[in-house]
């Protein structure tokens, strides 16, 4: 190359490196003219900034190579380091969100699940669940009513009332609904009024007798077996898409109970809590936990309430199932997101600004609006991304899934974590909307059996998924629960039928034609008719709601 120095324009310079070949690097720099040597000095930093996917071996280098861009870390006090990522780039995805699990309906049950709504009810409320209630119902009932009976079709004729009471309404009371003027004949056609009540009455789910020993180590005895069958079935019936949601669910009731919870920010403001992980796509119900409150304390060994609840929650969860935990600011930290990914799992989640492991200096809201700044901790393998979606208002979230910063185009340039942070963390939200929609829970002063509604809306809510993805069908959820109640009491109607049709016999009256006392429950009527079978003194209220049926309640069961 010619010694004489002359100056050229970039594209000229540019052309000259590419069609003169004899360049060697060896060469002595300063003969070269200093527009080629700027276009050579461009040339080498930008391809120290272009990251190969094929190339690196992980996450982790895209990042050491952002942290090079920059020289300006953060420390925390606990010593956590975050250093600002400026540039977006295009990086490998997380190996922990590599799916290597087929998610959908257990092979083993989808034919189950596709026959009929009660089919796929019983799925998840089995045997296992019911013959325990009806054995420690009986046990509790016997105690007052020697005569009490509960055979398995009245248990599911009962439950299948609790059902059709949330279809119409809740609010109505017993009275109403049993009225001959203005109740649904589906009550009055399925169980008399007073065998509704006395199931209610008597209903438990443990034994009563030694309950006051298991009391001592978990004041949720009552209906804690219940429950873990419930949450064992549904984890048995279906595998769950990689994006779930951790969230609280508040169920209201005032009943006397030692964990009652206030919070008021919540429509309902009193009542139980629960840990809830739920399927984003479909709104499938994982896991569930009740909270106790300090009752709880000493089993959580020093642990966290929030990380102890997110870790019990996905204990269950399959460490190849490339799962991403969205959570909110109560439960989302840098230890827990550590602990996650001890399980190939990833968090996206809102996260206090006085977070621990998070410095003051990123977490302020005194930038310009809709602007954001994106920090990664390479110990934790973390990005945090502050944006300001107010002018006085800013938002942090904690992601481990994502690992390049990068905006939207629109006019708010909101960052792609929080993009997905809003579609993805609705699942128990929505969940709750539709499980109160058609609620069975109704007044009550017991807490477990409060509870037990909320299982049964968990459980026809499932079953309805289920049936959904192995049937193929786009039925409403109105018509699977009404579908469910006629599967739930054909059994028990079937049987009353059979019995009524055998006794309808002409009304018989005593010889001497004086009224005796009933002989029913607590009765006080007057009558003349008395039992075709034990000949005892039967009203028309306790003969089967019927003053021509001659048959007793006791000689029906």
């Amino acid at each position: 190359m010619s010694s004489h120095k002359c100056r050229f324009t970039a594209a000229e310079a540019i052309a000259i490196l590419h069609e003169d070949s004899d360049i060697d690097e060896t060469d002595d720099l300063e003969d070269m003219p200093e527009e080629v040597l700027q276009v050579r000095e461009s040339d080498t930093s930008s391809d120290e900034d272009l990251y190969d996917a094929d190339d690196a071996g992980s996450s982790s280098d895209h990042h050491s190579d952002c942290e090079s861009s920059s020289s300006v870390q953060y420390t925390a006090r606990n010593g956590e380091t975050w250093t600002p990522l400026l540039c977006a780039r295009t990086v490998r995805s997380n190996p922990a969100n590599l799916v290597r699990v087929r998610p959908g309906v257990n092979p083993s049950v989808r034919y189950k699940a596709s026959s009929s709504p009660y089919d796929c009810w019983k799925l998840f409320v089995d045997n296992s669940i019911l013959i325990p209630i009806k054995t420690h119902t009986t046990r509790e009932a016997t105690k007052n009513d020697p005569n009490f009976h509960l055979p398995m079709e009245k248990l599911e004729a009962f439950i299948s009332l609790q059902y059709a009471r949330g279809i119409y309404s809740k609010s109505h009371s017993v009275d109403f609904l049993w009225s001959e003027k203005y109740g649904p004949p589906i009550f009055r056609e399925t169980m008399s009024r007073s065998d509704f009540v006395k199931v209610k009455r008597y209903i438990r789910f443990d034994n009563k007798d030694c309950r006051s020993q298991r009391l001592l180590s978990d004041k949720f005895i009552h209906i804690r077996e219940t429950m873990e069958a419930l949450v064992s079935n549904c984890i048995r019936n279906y595998k769950p898409d990689w994006s779930l949601t951790v969230d609280e669910q508040l169920f209201p009731m005032k009943n006397r109970c030692p964990f009652i919870v206030f919070m008021p920010n919540k429509p309902d403001k009193f009542g139980m809590k629960f840990w809830v992980i739920a399927e984003v796509s479909s709104k499938y119900v994982c896991n569930i936990l009740p909270y106790l409150g300090a009752l709880e304390k000493d089993q959580r060994n020093g642990r966290p309430l929030a990380e102890d609840v997110v870790m019990r929650l996905t204990s269950n969860l399959d460490r190849n199932g490339g799962y991403n935990i969205t959570t909110d600011n109560f439960f989302t930290s840098l230890n827990l997101a550590g602990l996650l990914s001890q399980r190939n799992m990833t968090i996206v989640g809102t996260v206090r600004s006085n977070s621990k492991g998070l410095p003051k200096e990123i977490t302020r809201g005194e930038e310009e609006k809709f602007s954001s700044k994106f920090f990664y901790n390479s110990l934790r393998n973390s990005m945090l991304v502050n944006y300001q979606c107010k002018q006085k208002k800013n938002v942090n979230l904690l992601s481990t899934m994502h690992n390049s910063p990068s905006t939207d185009a629109t006019e708010k340039k909101k960052p792609t974590v929080i993009q997905f942070y809003n579609q993805n963390k609705v699942g128990v939200d929505v969940f709750d909307q539709m499980a109160r929609k058609y609620t069975t829970h109704a007044g009550s002063r017991r807490w477990p059996l409060a509870v037990w509604t909320n299982l049964l809306d968990i459980a026809a809510l499932n079953s309805w998924i289920l049936y959904r993805k192995c049937s193929g069908s786009n039925i409403s959820r109105r018509s699977f629960i009404l579908q469910l109640i006629e599967g739930l009491r054909d059994a028990y109607m079937v049987k009353r039928k059979q019995v009524v049709q055998r006794e309808m016999k002409p009304a018989q009256r005593r010889p001497s034609g004086k009224r005796r006392k009933c002989a029913g429950q607590g009765c006080k009527n007057n009558t003349v008719t008395v039992c075709s079978h034990c000949s005892k003194p039967t009203c028309g209220v306790c003969g089967n709601g019927d003053w021509k049926l001659t048959e007793c309640k006791n000689c029906t069961t």
